[in-house]
């Protein structure tokens, strides 16, 4: 990648013979020469069963939330015994997409070995990634986390009841403040404007960066009892729920401007190409199947999941990744290309691995909620 310096940032060692293409502030996964998904489905063409088991028109959200699911410590499987924070904003669905359940081919990111994923719920996806205005509310509200003591489900009467829940040992992650670090939150440093934390900007339109996976986790549940989307739901909808995609918008036409993605814009050799930040939206013709947006550039987006190169033979349904202490695991992953982005690192099926206790300038949030 001309013009690029080639760092490695993660604290914990990684996978033995892992390629990866590394930008500045992100280690994006390339290829996996070990990856291994034994017995898994035959990839194809990147599609499975037609349009992905489900109409093509995604189903209009009814404007309400249908579930209060008030946080609690206590009980891990759900949040009734006080000590928690049900959220500081009303669920708005009108401000999501609903992507319909489905079952489609997941495909690993050097897009050699796949396997079927099948997701049973329909879930609000948020049109666009969470505003510095959003995060803003968050802090003056004394940054509230889900739940103070124990556990709780972050999906009450969900799927991931029992598996996406927070943990009340990760608060004091919460209490980082990288996210007001000039002139770059990255803990590599920056010299170019873009590294700067949007918090500590004017426009409160922008996306927020600069946040870890902590305080993503907390920022979603804080705004309307959402969550951060398994690796598994984020690809389904950004490849067209089981569509394949190249990019979020079809596989043509390759980014060449920044009307379809916020991006390096030149091949990567200007960083900053689209002039990141940018409000949400900046880039409408690069909205994916069900018109969610920015799901290429821009930030990249913290998902649920943490990384592994070893995946199960076949996936269970809802599958919300391996357990933190399982095979060899290291960081949590990040979907999505960002404005630093090469147009490799646009592909729907790219990655990215980040040590979940720092922030990065070029890493935001996108919430989910399951819809009951």
């Amino acid at each position: 990648m001309p013009g690029r310096a080639r760092i490695t940032r993660l604290a914990r060692a990684p996978v033995a013979l892992m390629l990866t293409v590394v930008v500045p502030s992100s280690v994006y996964v390339g290829c996996f020469p070990d990856f291994q998904v034994a017995g898994s489905a035959s990839g194809g063409d990147g599609s499975a069963g037609g349009d992905g088991a489900s109409s093509d028109g995604a189903q209009a959200g009814d404007g309400t939330s249908d579930r209060d699911g008030g946080g609690g410590g206590g009980d891990a499987a759900s949040n009734k015994d006080g000590g928690g924070n049900d959220g500081g904003a009303t669920f708005d669905a009108s401000a999501s997409k609903v992507v319909p359940a489905g079952t489609y081919v997941f495909k690993d990111p050097s897009n050699s070995t796949s396997t079927t994923a099948t997701i049973t719920h329909d879930l609000y996806m948020d049109s666009h990634e969470t505003k510095t205005g959003v995060f803003r509310a968050w802090v003056a509200a004394a940054r509230p986390v889900p739940c103070t003591s124990g556990a709780c489900t972050l999906d009450p009467g969900g799927p991931y009841q029992a598996s996406i829940q927070w943990d009340s040992s990760w608060t004091p992650q919460v209490a980082l403040e990288k996210y007001k670090d000039n002139p770059s939150c990255s803990p590599y440093g920056s010299s170019f404007a873009s590294g700067l934390a949007s918090y500590n900007g004017a426009d409160d339109a922008v996306p927020i960066n600069c946040l870890n996976w902590y305080q993503a986790v907390a920022l979603c549940w804080f705004d309307g009892q959402k969550r951060l989307a398994t690796q598994v739901e984020w690809l389904y909808e950004a490849s067209g729920r089981g569509r394949g995609r190249t990019y979020p918008w079809g596989d043509t036409p390759a980014p060449t401007d920044c009307s379809r993605a916020i991006w390096s814009g030149d091949g990567g050799n200007d960083h900053n190409g689209c002039g990141f930040p940018l409000k949400v939206g900046s880039a409408p013709a690069g909205a994916s199947f069900d018109g969610v947006e920015d799901m290429a550039g821009s930030v990249a987006e913290w998902t649920w999941d943490w990384y592994s190169n070893t995946y199960p033979s076949a996936w269970p349904p809802d599958y919300a990744g391996l357990s933190s202490d399982a095979g060899s695991v290291y960081a949590r992953m990040t979907r999505g290309g960002n404005w630093d982005s090469a147009e490799i690192e646009l592909h729907t099926i790219r990655l990215g691995t980040h040590d979940p206790v720092n922030a990065y300038s070029d890493v935001g949030v996108r919430c989910v909620k399951t819809k009951l």
